[in-house]
């Protein structure tokens, strides 16, 4: 996603049946531009492309019930 225009830039391709995002991610060979920011959710994260800083959110513990 853009920062500047908030608007979606790539969606990685659809895959059938259940099969993990990691997974998903690898098969697709995804280039990611140098210095990119890449925010992940729990699903990837075991996937630390080079050159790209990665960012997972952190769980907010107010908010739980």
């Amino acid at each position: 996603m853009n920062e500047t225009t908030s608007k979606v830039i790539y969606l990685g391709p659809t895959v059938v049946g259940k099969t993990h995002d990691k997974k998903a991610a690898d098969e697709a060979q995804i280039a990611y531009p140098v210095h990119a920011t890449l925010d992940k959710g729990t699903g990837c994260q075991g996937d630390e492309p080079e050159g790209v800083l990665s960012r997972q959110p952190k769980k907010n513990r107010k908010a739980r019930p």
